[in-house]
């Protein structure tokens, strides 16, 4: 079945997510170490490796899209053991690449003559393409008031921090606690966001009962979402909070 997932890979993993901003493409390295009966495999789809909010902040403030090649050195346990660059149109890309899949790439271990786990290599390449900025949304507000002696009811639209890219995507499934994906739940944060679309604060409004898994994911927030920078919004902001629900189960998963 390992070998069949392997061939699988090659064929399917081009594929990106909808909505994603990067597209990644992974495949077993043409000279593998000698005495492999059985090639790594990657434990979940490599396009679930890469979120928006992953994008570089350099590369976005200069709109740098490109392409980054890498080759990963998979050690017998399954992770990621070294990342060298092969091929990056700009640096940002290329070190943000080999970043990001060494803390989240997962391997299922090769397998030698001996049938014990052993070290491989895979080709990585993904194509950086910045994330889309979304549609204006705004909160109406409603202020009671009188014009003369006419009593009035008006609409002002409160505008705040628009977050580039898909937020859902901020929370990737290979970061939840297996038990939390079995029994599924749901928590709200409220991110404070910088001028500069940066977070600089994470509350959590509804938690997720796990305070572990709290504090996981207002790190994981502060490092991944990205918001569209106050000087180039339509207005200022008249809010700097914003706010998001992220339910889970076992469906995550798949």
């Amino acid at each position: 079945m390992r070998r069949q997932f392997s061939l699988l890979a090659i064929a399917t993993l081009a594929a990106p997510l909808p909505g994603l901003a990067q597209t990644v493409t992974a495949a077993p390295d043409v000279a593998p170490a000698s005495g492999l009966v059985i090639r790594a495999s990657p434990r979940i789809d490599p396009s679930l490796w890469f979120a928006d909010g992953d994008y570089p902040l350099a590369a976005m403030r200069a709109e740098q899209e490109g392409h980054a090649g890498v080759l990963l050195d998979i050690a017998s346990d399954g992770r990621v053991d070294a990342c060298t660059q092969l091929s990056s149109e700009y640096e940002w890309l290329g070190r943000a690449s080999c970043r990001i899949l060494i803390r989240r790439a997962r391997f299922t271990p090769a397998l030698g003559r001996d049938r014990k786990p052993a070290p491989d290599r895979w080709n990585v390449s993904i194509d950086w393409k910045l994330p889309p900025f979304p549609p204006r949304r705004e909160d109406p507000t409603v202020h009671h008031g009188v014009y003369g002696d006419v009593p009035v009811i008006a609409t002002e639209h409160l505008s705040a921090p628009e977050a580039l890219g898909d937020p859902d995507l901020w929370l990737q499934p290979a970061d939840y606690p297996p038990e939390l994906l079995k029994r599924g739940g749901k928590i709200e944060v409220t991110l404070k966001v910088a001028k500069n679309g940066l977070v600089r604060s994470c509350r959590i409004d509804v938690s997720s009962s796990v305070r572990r898994w709290d504090r996981q994911v207002c790190a994981l927030l502060r490092r991944r979402a990205r918001f569209q920078p106050e000087k180039q919004a339509e207005e200022k902001w008249r809010s700097n909070e914003w706010w998001h629900r992220y339910s889970w189960g076992p469906a995550t998963a798949q």
